[in-house]
């Protein structure tokens, strides 16, 4: 407002002062937006005092988003709303979902709304109550990424902006989800933004997120300090005109610290005195002296502005201001008692004076304009009128909100006084289950633990038995999901010892076997199996058979776990004819499924072909796909162990299928760590490194210390082979440290399987660097687990031939040979075809380098032969490389030269840089002229990928409607597409497709896809 423009105009507040000195801050998000419109996520903090002016450049980063036509929602974070789980993004993105509408919404969920409903509450269904179970393990981290998922599909719609205002405040759930989202985000169009304050009490939690998320290269951070005496001056002129003096710009720049909303709050104080106002001339009042005029606090200014409001004005503010969130009209209404038009006219007039915000959907609720006014009013409640409010607040929120507003209603019964009341326990227990079943562990183990603490602290019992049990074990069930382990253990152990005293069998055998897992995943097995074997005794005085199985089932697992899988299959054994009889289909497939998992790995391979079939069978009929996926899951894994690319087609397919049914990345990932290993062996190397770039990041999400060692160490060798040997070190060195390898020893490992494959990695890595006897030490090393573990799939697969190859560089002949006994004869117990083939290879090489046999170059491309079939191209090569060694030396050069060709031809393929170095070498020493160093051209050089894409053009697909059938992203079809036309030499989707029709290897022999396969396609995730 000019000088001129205020003549004879009466002074009202000023709505917004200038946005001044935050040029570069606004610049850093107007690039941001940017890089978000143009497809690639973003983060960004921004972190200062109260009254720094962190809201207003959000307004002004929602405003510039809203302009790009960007989709934008805003959250807070609330100190009182702090135990609500994940109550900042549902307050940010109720709004949006009512927008958006329930089909849109149920579309982008992809069938996950029930499980998304547990972070939004609008997707308007809940999780069943199996979602509690102790069963889910991975349950958080599959509604995290879905949750992620969703919001990717939702920004690629229209690009989105989601901002956090006062973070600090944010339950841990939110924050968790907060840095989760941050830390996943590439090429979303989405900016997931947040403020807070540092210094406040609250702030560790968003600091630690905020530290996390500074190192990620797509995060911006903004540190916003008070304002310079020249941005003042900026501001001021920008307001009043050009007049106002020095003096006045110098004493305001003193007195308010240069923070924004001081400096607002105060020129309001002074216009609202009649201090400053308008005269002929202009604005005036700017030589008055401001000594005393100016409060010396902001809430101190804050407080004499409220004070000249009618007293129910003033009720309505401290409703609003204690019940955050809630603060719909029914729950002010009901709390302040006031009379329709009374209330209306409070609300009318704190919102015109801009200190409330109404509701910007039916229904909403109301909100302070400024987070620091609100606080203000907060703490100018009388402790006795705040205990009576929250009281009020937690009867009305009851009645109005339901079930779902379970923590509120016990935070204000807290708040209210009456923590420590019986009354409260119920709320409590309500509030904490609630958060179970929603995932919010933190929030649900705090919740729980509370009405634990006010039971104890009555004089006489004031719950059943029985109920005092269940709660100790969701209390238990909620501390262990959030870390504390020893603390889980403490409550399952009281709840145990609570049992025991209630003489309640069927509890006891429930608690005990509770108790026994707890121990498992601390490592101690010894005592979990002193309180299986009473958790199966009690379920027996139970009278319940069922229960006596489900412990066998567990008991078995944890025998495996420490080496002793023939105790754990006598156990089933024992009972499996029992579960048969008894009929039940639930049952039957986890017993079938249990001892799938012993033999596959012990032997015989009878044993596992008979109870998959019986434990698929069961599962059909259970409808339980989870079994039915770690069945199918285990035989792909043990196909591909065996070399068996039929059964790992087979197989990985319907753990595919299971998996997408399921919404369940863990399982997903799980199966793609199935083709990636499959393809490392088969030779599909690009098409291995396609599925980990996409699988890597979703196992670091969701399974960092179980599926991912194995999947770094499968991509490692990939990268060893190709000779990018710093990659390949980066992966097996970050698989080796998540394994727990440089611990081994200490404890019992949390997963052998793991810590066996990181010593085959670091195995392979010392062979590449030609360092035989470290290759051998840690080949030993792995096949003592694998050995005292019964793990003996494993030793076959990689470890005895990583040790036999280290031996014979040693020329130490002796050892190799035993190794190759004990290959062959392990290999025939599994009926293990690729062990048997490898056994061969050693016994050809002994041939050759310590026998000079004449037959040994028959011998040699005998194994590569059915190292070749099986397929395991890469050794097979690397055999007719030594076969033609000795193939020279024979004379017999025409051979020589075939053989170095038919390798050279792989390693081309394979782009195995080190090997095709050393043939090339070899073939350029017989005088042969070298073959083009170029993979070949037409239908063998395309990708299972590629040929997917490419038969998906001669259907006359769109890039759009190929992404969505294989569920990648339109940018990846297109680039494919670049690659395919190189590759077969076309210039255009027409020619591409003519191409397709013609040539029957690119048509897949004149056939399409049929509409399963496609289905299938179109659900995988990682592929």
């Amino acid at each position: 407002m000019s000088a001129s423009s205020g003549a004879g105009v009466k002074p009202g507040p000023i709505a917004a002062l200038p946005l001044v000195g935050r040029r570069s801050d606004v610049a850093s998000l107007r690039l941001a937006l940017d890089d978000v419109m143009d497809g690639g996520g973003r983060v960004a903090s921004m972190r200062g005092v109260s009254g720094v002016g962190k809201s207003r450049l959000v307004d002004v980063l929602v405003s510039e988003a809203r302009a790009r036509g960007m989709v934008t929602a805003v959250g807070r974070g609330y100190a009182v709303e702090a135990g609500r789980p994940f109550g900042m993004w549902s307050d940010a993105l109720t709004p949006l979902l009512a927008a958006l509408g329930s089909g849109p919404s149920a579309v982008l969920a992809r069938g996950a709304e029930w499980e998304l409903s547990s972070i939004v509450p609008a997707f308007g269904t809940r999780a069943p109550a199996h979602a509690a179970s102790g069963g889910d393990a991975d349950g958080r981290g599959r509604l995290f990424w879905n949750f992620a998922r969703f919001l990717d599909r939702l920004s690629q719609r229209e690009p989105l902006v989601l901002v956090f205002d006062d973070a600090h405040y944010a339950d841990t759930s939110s924050l968790e989800l907060l840095h989760f989202v941050g830390r996943q985000l590439e090429a979303e169009r989405l900016l997931l933004a947040y403020t807070y304050v540092p210094d406040d009490r609250m702030a560790e939690r968003v600091q630690e997120v905020d530290r996390s998320l500074a190192g990620r290269p797509r995060t911006v951070r903004r540190e916003l300090s008070p304002l310079t005496r020249q941005d003042v001056s900026d501001m001021l002129h920008g307001v009043f005109g050009p007049d106002v003096p020095a003096a006045f710009v110098d004493s305001l720049h003193e007195r308010t610290g240069g923070l924004p909303f001081f400096i607002d709050e105060t020129l309001k104080a002074l216009i609202e005195a009649g201090t400053l106002g308008v005269g002929p001339a202009g604005w005036k009042g700017f030589v008055t002296p401001m000594d005393g005029e100016i409060p010396q606090s902001v809430r101190a200014m804050v407080r004499a502005r409220l004070a000249g409001y009618a007293s129910d004005v003033l009720q309505v503010a401290d409703v609003v201001a204690l019940a955050g969130p809630r603060a719909t009209l029914d729950v002010i209404e009901s709390v302040t008692g006031l009379a329709v038009s009374a209330l209306a006219d409070a609300l009318d007039a704190l919102c015109a004076r801009q200190i409330l915000c109404a509701p910007t959907i039916g229904g909403g609720p109301y909100v302070f304009a400024q987070h620091i006014v609100r606080m203000t009013v907060a703490e100018g409640i009388s402790e006795a009128r705040g205990r009576a409010l929250h009281r009020a607040l937690a009867t009305s929120i009851e009645r109005y909100a339901g079930p779902d507003a379970a923590a509120d209603v016990a935070l204000h019964l807290a708040n209210g006084g009456l923590a420590a009341t019986p009354a409260s326990i119920p709320h409590l227990i309500r509030a904490g289950r609630d958060a179970l079943a929603r995932r919010a562990d933190p929030e649900a183990a705090a919740w729980l633990r509370d009405a634990l603490a006010v039971a104890d602290r009555q004089p006489e019992p004031v719950l059943d038995p029985l109920e005092v049990i269940r709660l100790l074990e969701d209390a238990a069930l909620a501390t262990q999901r959030a870390g504390n382990a020893p603390e889980a253990r403490r409550l399952l152990l009281r709840a145990r010892d609570a049992a025991d005293a209630a003489g309640n069998h069927e509890a006891r055998a429930e608690v005990r076997r509770r108790t026994a897992n707890a121990f498992v995943i601390e490592g101690r097995v010894d005592r979990a199996l002193e309180e299986f074997a009473e958790a199966e005794r009690a379920a027996r005085l139970a009278a319940r058979p069922d229960l006596v199985v489900r412990v066998r089932v567990a008991t078995a697992m944890a025998l495996q776990s420490i080496g002793r899988s023939a105790d754990g299959a006598r156990l089933l054994e024992e009972v499996v004819d029992d579960v048969e009889r008894e009929g039940n289909p639930l049952l039957r497939a986890r017993v079938h499924r249990a001892l799938v998992l012993i033999y596959g790995w012990t032997g015989p391979i009878a044993k596992v072909e008979h109870h998959s079939a019986r434990a698929l069978e069961a599962s059909r009929v259970a409808g339980d796909e989870e079994v039915a996926w770690s069945v199918h899951w285990a035989l792909a894994t043990l196909a591909g162990l065996h070399g068996d690319g039929e059964g790992i087609a087979l197989h990985r397919r319907e753990a595919e299928r299971l998996a997408n049914l399921l919404h369940s990345p863990p399982l997903q990932a799980a199966t793609a760590e199935v083709a990636i290993e499959h393809a490392s062996i088969s030779g599909e190397w690009q098409e291995a490194l396609e599925t980990a770039r996409t699988t890597i990041p979703l196992a670091r999400a969701v399974a960092p210390h179980t599926l991912l060692p194995r999947i770094l160490v499968w991509t490692g060798l990939v990268h060893l082979g190709r000779d990018q040997l710093h990659e390949a070190t980066r992966l097996l060195d970050e698989a080796w440290g998540l394994s727990g390898a440089d611990r081994a020893g200490e404890a019992l490992p949390a997963n052998v399987h793991n810590l066996v494959l990181a010593h085959t990695g670091r195995a392979a890595l010392h062979l590449h660097r030609g360092e035989w006897r470290e290759a051998l030490a840690m080949g030993e090393r792995g096949l003592e687990l694998a050995d005292r573990y019964g793990y003996v799939a494993w030793a076959i697969h990689r470890l005895l031939p990583q040790s036999a190859e280290a031996a014979l560089w040693l020329q130490d002949f002796t050892r190799a040979e035993a190794v190759g006994r004990r290959l062959r004869a392990e290999s025939r117990s599994l009926d293990h075809r690729l062990g048997v083939a490898w056994a061969d290879a050693i016994d050809a090489l002994i041939a050759r380098l310590r026998d000079h046999r004449r037959d040994a170059s028959e011998r040699l491309l005998a194994a590569a032969d059915d190292l070749e079939a099986i397929p395991f191209p890469f050794h097979a090569a690397r055999l007719r490389r030594n076969a033609a060694q000795v193939l020279e030396l024979d004379g017999r050069l025409e051979d020589a030269v075939r053989q170095l060709r038919h390798a050279h031809d792989t390693f081309v393929r394979l782009g195995a840089e080190f090997e095709l170095r050393g043939t090339r070498s070899q073939l350029r020493s017989l005088g042969v002229r070298l073959p083009p160093r170029q993979v070949m051209e037409g239908a063998g050089a395309l990708t299972g990928r590629e040929l997917e894409i490419a038969r998906c053009v001669s259907r006359r697909r769109s890039n759009k409607d190929i992404a969505r059938e294989l569920d990648i992203s339109s940018r990846t079809v297109s680039t494919h597409l670049s690659n395919i036309f190189g590759k077969l030499g076309v210039d255009s989707r027409g020619a591409l497709a003519d191409l397709i029709r013609e040539h029957p290897t690119l048509a897949g022999l004149g056939t399409t896809a049929t509409p399963a396969e496609s289905s299938r396609r179109a659900d995988s995730p990682v592929r």
